[in-house]
């Protein structure tokens, strides 16, 4: 798509790209502030107007959505188009492969995706999905800590009624590090009973799982619930995690975040005011 070198006119600026990051995903730099961006193509330019859109909505009300700096060719037909990003230094998920965070960095990146969440949600939109690699990070320069958080995609869709909070599964592969999930399972994501272990592993940490969810589960899934319910016996959710692993108040927050039955959870707002921010 673009080529090592090639300069890309903007609607402010100009910026030559220097480094492909993914397939559709370039790094750039700024030829008047030489700053380092991103530029990002998406080959459906009804997408990229969509995320140009959402951007433009709402990250003036919240420094935790990364921000569009600039729009290459959307109004001229010169450039493919294309949007100029602003660079941070890493994502979560590297991050937490290198070292553990410390408790306030753990504090401070979840409240800084609960509060882009929190922005996304008053205006009716909810984000499909929240993974370490789209949590990107700045760090201080002086001793490295974390010092900026952003979402990098903003996959948001209507909602109405949505009561969905930050992915707890989030909050435990930070709180773990090394990359590590509890609930990933031991097989692919295209394996047949990858739904079914993910399904399974749920239950083990945090069942059993409510009647309720049958009320709301996909027809593809009931028959696997059906099998775990009807294997399932009477636990305490976190039952084998040490106070070492996880201790009491991250456990408490925990289970408040990954009730099985998504109506149960509480809202990003609910979860802002949460003590667990507090101590």
């Amino acid at each position: 798509m673009f080529q090592l070198g090639q300069v890309l006119k903007g609607a402010a600026s100009s910026y030559k790209i220097s480094e492909k990051l993914y397939r559709t995903v370039w790094k750039a730099v700024n030829q008047q502030t030489e700053q380092t961006v991103v530029v990002k193509y998406d080959a459906n330019h009804s997408h990229l107007k969509n995320e140009i859109d959402k951007l433009r909505r709402f990250q003036k009300r919240t420094r935790h959505i990364r921000p569009l700096i600039d729009e290459i060719g959307m109004s001229n037909e010169d450039n493919v188009p294309a949007l100029v990003l602003k660079w941070l230094d890493d994502d979560i998920l590297n991050t937490t492969k290198s070292r553990q965070l410390t408790r306030v960095e753990l504090k401070r990146v979840s409240r800084g995706i609960l509060e882009a969440l929190k922005v996304i949600h008053e205006d009716g939109f909810i984000h499909t999905d929240v993974k370490p690699m789209n949590v990107l990070v700045n760090y201080s320069p002086s001793d490295g800590e974390i010092t900026d958080i952003q979402l990098a995609d903003l996959a948001a869709v209507t909602h109405e009624d949505s009561q969905d909070a930050i992915d707890g599964k989030v909050l435990m592969c930070l709180i773990y590090g090394d990359g590590f999930c509890i609930f990933s399972p031991d097989v692919s994501v295209d394996h047949e009973e990858y739904t079914g272990r993910i399904l399974w592993r749920h239950n083990e940490f945090l069942g059993p799982f409510p009647l309720s969810y049958m009320e709301i589960a996909p027809d593809h899934i009931l028959g696997f619930l059906a099998c775990i319910i009807e294997n399932t016996t009477e636990y305490k959710p976190f039952r084998n995690i040490t106070k070492r692993e996880l201790s009491d108040e991250d456990k408490a927050f925990l289970l408040k975040i990954l009730k099985l039955d998504p109506r149960d959870r509480p809202t990003v707002k609910e979860l802002l005011a949460d003590e667990w921010f507090s101590t």
